[in-house]
């Protein structure tokens, strides 16, 4: 048998070498963490008003509470709640600064106007190592799209953190809501109101919640809301007697929730 010629043999030594190349690199692309894969906490800071119209300060801050209720149902993913982050409200607070100081691998910031109907939210994801954007996103959508919005938010953050939901966890992420854009702005409207802790704030929380109902009434959010509402009236504000009664005339599943809402302390 004839020797090959020596172009040939250095020709199927370069084509092995190639792949071994290829298939090494591909095994190292597959292995080397994402960019997301490092992410295991995040801090949702308080959406700005950027209007600073106090009539939607609820808007801004429901958004806010929302995304934090959303982002923490993620797999492996710790997030601060809500009366840890809403101490940088009305703060110019470097994202940086803020992530070091709660310890958490990235920051979501956002800002939120109104113009006519049309509502206005930039939201961006920080990684606190470097400052760099990881992803952000710029919405131009009619009032009545702000669950639509928020849904999408979640959505693209938990995409861009690698974070794949089943199908049992992308239910589990719209338990308690609504499908009603309008009883879900009354449900924040609500939340917003009682958590200033004053009788008038209660009572128009209450009435909110009820409008909700009236919109929707399987709104479980709401009939949370209408009970955390009761028990801080009881707490502060009406009697025994006075609350009482109100609580029987409520459906029996307004009472299941154990829990009420975390507490935040305004000043």
């Amino acid at each position: 048998m004839s020797a090959q010629p020596w172009w040939r043999s250095r020709a199927v030594w370069a084509t092995g070498a190639i792949a071994l190349v290829a298939v090494a690199s591909a095994v190292w692309l597959e292995r080397s963490p994402s960019v997301g894969e490092n992410i295991n906490s995040l801090a949702v800071l308080p959406f700005v008003n950027a209007a600073n119209n106090p009539n939607t300060e609820y808007l801004s801050d429901g958004i806010t509470e929302s995304l934090i209720g959303s982002l923490s149902q993620l797999p492996k993913l710790r997030v601060m709640a809500p009366g840890t982050v809403f101490s940088y409200k009305g703060q110019q607070v470097d994202p940086r600064k803020a992530g070091r100081d709660l310890k958490v691998d990235a920051v979501v910031t956002g800002r939120m106007s109104e113009r006519g109907d049309t509502l206005v939210v930039d939201a961006d994801l920080i990684k606190v190592e470097d400052g760099s954007e990881m992803w952000g996103e710029h919405y131009d959508r009619k009032q009545a799209d702000l669950l639509a919005v928020q849904e999408e938010i979640t959505r693209e953050i938990s995409q861009k953190l690698r974070s794949r939901l089943s199908g049992e966890e992308q239910k589990r992420l719209g338990k308690g809501s609504t499908t009603n854009p309008e009883a879900y702005r009354l449900y924040l409207q609500g939340h917003y109101n009682v958590e200033k802790f004053t009788k008038e704030g209660i009572n128009t929380g209450i009435e909110s919640f009820h409008r909700a109902l009236t919109l929707d009434p399987d709104y479980a959010l709401a009939y949370e809301g209408l009970a955390y509402a009761y028990l801080v009236a009881d707490d502060f504000f009406m009697a025994p007697r006075e609350v009482c009664p109100r609580r029987r005339r409520q459906p029996r599943r307004l009472w299941s929730r154990t829990t009420p809402w975390p507490r935040r302390t305004r000043i």
